[in-house]
């Protein structure tokens, strides 16, 4: 991914911030994606840790042994991350990479969940991530994409901020048009939502027999064609 764009943004001293009511719409993240006490999560394209903060409280609570992988291809943004996890005092509970899904050297076999927070349109290759995840996670581990808006709402704002016509962003699918491309792949999907100001897909990888004689044709999610880099920052 070209990160040009997102580097700009990061150098804005309000780069991304949430609006109260966004805010909500995090603490709704969280709540389906519990418990978390002690859980194990790689979080891709992290950005400025809105949502890294809140997991690793999350994922340590009451002393728990929970880790957080955040990963991002732009620096900027990660410097920011490291910055807010610094504030809020949770730097034991994580790791930053400066990475993209693809590229990223997380561990594979030891994760609970992989998150997809408002990164899904920005991905160089879907296709490419999705593998990483299905390899990052343990058996059953979930996969979960997620955003605070729904496909057409996102894809407007997008389109207003100029991530389209930089080339950073894709059109994001439906949430039943992602879950249908997850089943062909493999995964069970176990939630799907969309409104105006909700999008969740959640699905669980399939294991043993369950996994297979299941088919990996279908529509495509879309693609970009940038260059993988991964350059690892290390424990925060």
């Amino acid at each position: 991914m070209d990160t040009d764009f997102f580097e700009k943004m990061a150098a804005r001293p309000d780069a991304l911030a949430f609006r109260e009511a966004e805010r909500e719409g995090v603490r709704r993240v969280l709540s389906r994606l519990a418990p978390l006490a002690g859980a194990r999560v790689v979080e891709v394209g992290c950005g400025n840790g809105r949502l890294t903060v809140p997991l690793a409280e999350a994922v340590s609570e009451g002393g728990g042994a929970g880790r957080v992988w955040a990963l991002d291809p732009c620096g900027g943004m990660c410097g920011k991350c490291r910055e807010a996890v610094a504030a809020a005092g949770v730097e034991s509970a994580v790791c930053l990479e400066e990475a993209s899904a693809e590229g990223s050297r997380a561990p594979e076999g030891e994760w609970d969940a992989a998150v997809f927070f408002r990164v899904w349109p920005h991905l160089g290759d879907v296709e490419a991530a999705l593998e990483r995840a299905r390899r990052w996670l343990v058996p059953g581990g979930r996969l979960v994409v997620a955003n605070l808006q729904g496909s057409a709402e996102l894809d407007a704002m997008h389109a207003r901020c100029g991530a389209v016509s930089a080339g950073v962003s894709r059109r994001m699918p439906t949430a039943q048009e992602l879950a249908e491309w997850l089943e062909a792949r493999g995964w069970r999907v176990e939630a799907v939502r969309e409104a105006a100001d909700d999008y969740w897909v959640a699905a669980r990888r399939r294991t043993g027999t369950d996994a297979e004689n299941v088919s990996t044709n279908g529509a495509g999610c879309g693609r970009m064609d940038n260059g993988n880099h991964a350059k690892e920052i290390g424990v925060i």
